[in-house]
């Protein structure tokens, strides 16, 4: 154990170059490091990218069926039948207010 202990307090080692400073293995620690924030900021812009390139495909007119048959497209008509709904509900609720108008001019006749 004292001799795990030393290697630490000496910079040996992974958990060593990680505690001492000015080691030679800090400064692959430190390019470790900056590789892996280059490499997350890369695979956002990737993820990024092929979003965008998915969109295209589902509009192209050589994979549209595809997207179709896949489900893809469920959402829009979700939301297209949720926006015609939304009409019709706003509709009847028009006529209604019509007719409490009428009922209470009536009422006051």
């Amino acid at each position: 154990m004292d001799t795990i202990i030393a290697n630490i307090k000496n910079g040996k080692g992974v958990l060593g170059s990680l505690v001492a400073e000015g080691t030679a293995e800090d400064t692959t620690i430190s390019a470790i490091i900056a590789n892996l924030l280059e490499i997350s900021k890369e695979t956002k812009t990737a993820t990024i990218k092929l979003n965008e390139n998915m969109e295209a495909l589902k509009h192209n007119w050589l994979f549209k069926g595809y997207f179709e048959e896949r489900g893809y497209w469920d959402e829009v008509e979700y939301e297209e039948q949720l926006d015609e709904k939304t009409k019709e509900l706003n509709e009847k609720i028009k006529m209604l207010d019509e007719k409490i108008k009428e009922l209470k001019s009536l009422e006051q006749k």
